[in-house]
This record gives C-alpha cells, structure tokens and sequence, in this order.
C-alpha cells in the first residue's frame, strides 16, 4: 500500500492523546472532525481505530494502536485466515483487501454498514461449523464487534485473533479437509495457510541456520524438504506446485537473511502478494529473527 496514503500518524496520535475518560465515539468524531475534516471517523476499539477508507466508501481501513505484528509472518497470516473464513462464511465476515504491519499496522477490509433488519445468517452457525471442522476459531465476543448487514448477515468485524493457537491450527491444516462444499476460493485460501504453516516452521532454520541438524548443514535445501514432507505435502500431485513455492520463498528469505535484497520485480510471491523487501530487510537485520502485505 503506498506511503501516505493514509494520513496515519498524525490522526493515530491525536485519538490517543484524546482524554481517556471522553473517549468514547461521538466525542472523538468532535474532536477530530475540525482536525482532520477528510477522515470519516468511524470508530474505536481496544486495539484498532476504523475509518471511512478515503478513496473508496465500501471499504474501512483499521489502524492498530501501537507496534503490531513484531514476527515476519502475522499480517500474512490474519489475511489469509480472515478471507479463509470469508469465503467460507460470506455473510459473516468481511473480506480483507490488504493487511500492513510494523510501525504503520493497518488492515483494508469490507466495510459493513448496519442494516437495522433481522438476522437471516447467525453468527452461532459459524461458531457451530468451525467447532465441526476443529477449526481454531478465536475472536472478540463484545457485542460492539458485530453488525447485523443489509443481507440479513451478523457480520464479525474486529479481527481475528492468530497466533493463539498454532497448535490447534496447524492440526486443522494437517487434517487436509475433505473440502467438500467449498468453493475455489475457499480452497485457495486453505492451501496458503497450509503453505504458510511450512514457511513459518522453515523460518526458524533460515533464522537460526547453526540450529539445523549438523548432517544437512551443507545442504540445508536437503532438510528443509524433510521439513515440508512433516507439514502433510506429498512430493507429487497438487502438493506440488506448493512445495515449490515455498521453497521459493524460503530461498528470498535466505538472500535476504544474507543481506542480498532483490529487485522488487523479481519477489513474487502468490498471485495477490507483495514482499515488500524493505520492511523484511529491516526485520531481519534488526531482529534476526515484516511482512507487509497490500495490493488489493
């Protein structure tokens, strides 16, 4: 998402800066509106400060307060598991058009206006299935989270809690669903949080190479297909076409470790992916151990 584009940390700061105790909504529309009269306030949270999206009315842009996402994988991994359950739940969740991390965290979703009418689409039944299919749902349950849409859809609005249970997760994309039912997108979203579950687990190594087993030292590739085969992907079939993209992006993540930054044009990553090297740059180089997703 280009740089300013948003007018991010002015607006942030001054919401912050707000007296706590007046906090409340219509008070900061108030306050706000002489201030920033282009910014169509929406609301605030515990984490989050939505706005009007200023170049198009159907979407919201929620800033998080503070730094977010200190790990290179988290923005990646609330997008997909957010459109994963969008596609799987239309009338419950909005999509997610792009999620940035890092000092300038912000998420571009739907946006869903309150449709006043009965609710055709429970959000119970989305708690029902995922129970069903063990899949490790963890949200927000605040009554303030949820808008009942025009489509009769109780929508959950806030973001999804992830990193809160890898392990139930992880079990959920090992257990390679049947995907009966699901549509294209549904699939997709499933097969890049699977992939996304192997890049993670490869992280560690490419992070931390003196960790890898002393025999596949010379030839990290060697342990890193080990690593995959653990994850559930077979070495033929649909799986693929995934194992060599993470590979793929293993091997980014190793330049980039090495501090060989490529060209921009040269980083894809999944269709409606960008690696924004700069940020993954900076995060290894400080830390050793972000992602910034846009595009839309």
């Amino acid at each position: 998402m280009p740089e300013g584009l948003f007018p991010t940390p002015d607006f942030v700061r001054t919401v912050i800066n707000l007296e706590p105790d007046l906090r409340n909504n219509a008070y900061i529309r108030r306050a706000v509106a002489p201030l920033f009269p282009e910014t169509d306030f929406l609301g605030m949270g515990a984490d989050c400060i939505t706005i009007v999206h200023p170049y198009d009315q159907g979407k919201v842009v929620s800033y998080e307060k503070g730094v977010q996402n200190d790990d290179p994988f988290s923005a990646w991994e609330l997008y997909y598991v957010h459109n994963f359950l969008w596609a799987l739940f239309p009338h419950n969740f909005p999509k997610v058009y792009g999620k940035t991390s890092g000092l300038d965290s912000k998420r571009v979703a739907e946006r869903i206006v309150d449709g006043g009418g009965e609710v055709i689409f429970p959000f119970s039944k989305v708690i029902e299935t995922c129970e069903e299919m063990c899949f490790p749902l963890s949200i927000d349950g605040n009554s303030g989270n949820f808008i009942v849409g025009s489509d009769g859809g109780e929508y959950y609005v806030d973001k999804v809690d992830v990193g809160v249970n890898d392990l139930e997760m992880a079990n959920f994309l090992r257990s390679r669903q049947t995907k009966d039912g699901w549509d294209q997108k549904t699939i997709l979203y499933f097969t890049r949080l699977r992939e996304l579950m192997a890049i993670k687990n490869l992280w560690g190594f490419v992070s931390n190479p003196e960790i890898t087993p002393i025999k596949y030292q010379k030839n990290p590739g060697l342990w890193y297909e080990k690593l995959i085969d653990q994850c559930g992907f077979d070495r033929e079939g649909e799986d693929l076409e995934s194992r060599e993209r993470i590979m793929r992006i293993t091997s980014r993540l190793e330049e980039i470790r090495e501090g060989v930054v490529p060209e921009k044009k040269e980083v894809g990553l999944f269709k409606k992916w960008i690696l924004v090297v700069g940020d993954v740059a900076n995060t290894v180089k400080n830390h050793l151990r972000s992602f910034r997703r846009s595009g839309e």
